[in-house]
């Protein structure tokens, strides 16, 4: 009975064990972009139609982000600085501004950096 007791104690500990280091994991992400042009579209596009928070993950680099639509007229554009960002934590180094993304435009981010899109609304 108390081999019995052992074994069943010996794996829930295990099982308990591996699961404690599979939740300690950070998260991942899997809206990161580098330098390069993206396709805003519901059908094939490297993102969604929708709203979105822009976010420079990378310290102390500077990147830009130009949305251009369909009739190559530039929508936004903005240039993201962390070099003079404190480093509290990865998520502090970040740079936040909400646009929206139209079916068609297209997306181009220019510089060293690695730019996170949070979607936060679907397009209506």
């Amino acid at each position: 009975m108390k081999k019995v007791f052992s074994i069943i104690l010996l794996l829930m500990i295990i099982f308990i064990s591996s699961n404690t280091a599979t939740a300690i994991q950070p998260p991942h992400y899997t809206n990161i972009f580098s330098q390069g042009l993206y396709l805003v579209s519901e059908e094939n596009g490297s993102l969604k139609p929708g709203k979105y928070e822009f976010s420079l993950i990378t310290p102390n680099v500077v990147s830009y982000v130009y949305v251009i639509d369909k009739n190559n007229i530039q929508r936004f554009s903005k240039r993201y600085n962390s070099e003079n960002i404190e480093n509290k934590g990865k998520n502090d180094v970040s740079l936040f501004t909400g646009g929206t993304l139209l079916e068609g435009d297209t997306v181009i981010i220019y510089g060293k950096g690695e730019m996170y899109f949070n979607r936060i609304e679907n397009q209506n």
